[in-house]
Order: C-alpha cells, then structure tokens, then sequence
C-alpha cells in the first residue's frame, strides 16, 4: 500500500497547488479551499487510529485524502475523506463504517471543522483512476 500512500500526497498536492473549482475539473459541485499539510496529516492519522482500533489484518489501508468541499446550492463547506482500502470490501461492517463520521466529529472539530465530514471507501484498484483528470 506504499506506492498508493505516495499517489495519495501527490494527488494532494496537485488539488492542492491548482486554485481551479474541481468542477472546471471534472468533479461538479465542490471546490478545494484549504487545508495545510499539518493538517491534512493529523486527519489522516485520526481516521488511521480509528481503523487501526477496529480493522486487523483482513483489510489494509492507505492513503486518507480530506478534500474540502462546497455545496453550491446549500452555500455550505464540507469535509470529503477518502479512505483508500485493499481487501475484500464485504470485511468493511457497514454499521461500523457508516458512524465514523460521528466518532471522527468531535476530533475534527477540535481542528477547526465542525460539520459532520462525509466518508467515501475507494478500494486500492480503483484509487489510480479517482482524480485522473486532475493529474492531466
């Protein structure tokens, strides 16, 4: 799961450097604001705690890419975090997965975001094709 990690702070990198909305991107609705690395490291280290504590050998985990967000039609920011997975996805328990979020809030809150993050699980081989059309 390295090589997938290192994609990960790349693609981050790219989203991050480019001050286009996403939807001039590919992806509708949603623009990049701004995180910073120290950041976007300390949420991907609350999410890999979280996993750590429920998940053990059967499913493996990489890069967590928080993606700050707008709804236009709402007015509001949000946080998107990618979970990148390898495994069999039947081992992620969706009454585990679909409480993350709350479990994560109080935590996120404590940097800065208070509205209830949305979690989104990429499995490994579909993690390359995700922001293709930002790597372009």
């Amino acid at each position: 799961m390295r090589s997938e990690q290192t994609h990960g702070v790349r693609i981050w990198n790219i989203l991050m450097k480019n001050s286009l909305p996403i939807h001039d991107r590919g992806v509708a609705m949603a623009d990049i604001l701004t995180t910073d690395d120290v950041t976007t490291e300390r949420i991907s280290n609350i999410i890999h705690q979280h996993l750590a504590e429920r998940f053990t050998s059967e499913i493996s985990f990489g890069p967590v890419l928080p993606v700050i967000r707008t709804d236009y039609q709402e007015g509001l920011d949000y946080l998107q975090i990618y979970i990148v997975f390898d495994g069999d996805q039947d081992g992620l328990d969706p009454r585990w997965t679909v409480r993350l979020p709350a479990r994560i809030r109080p935590q996120l809150a404590e940097l800065g975001y208070a509205s209830m993050p949305i979690t989104s699980w990429v499995h490994s081989s579909e993690w390359e094709d995700l922001f293709k059309d930002e790597e372009a």
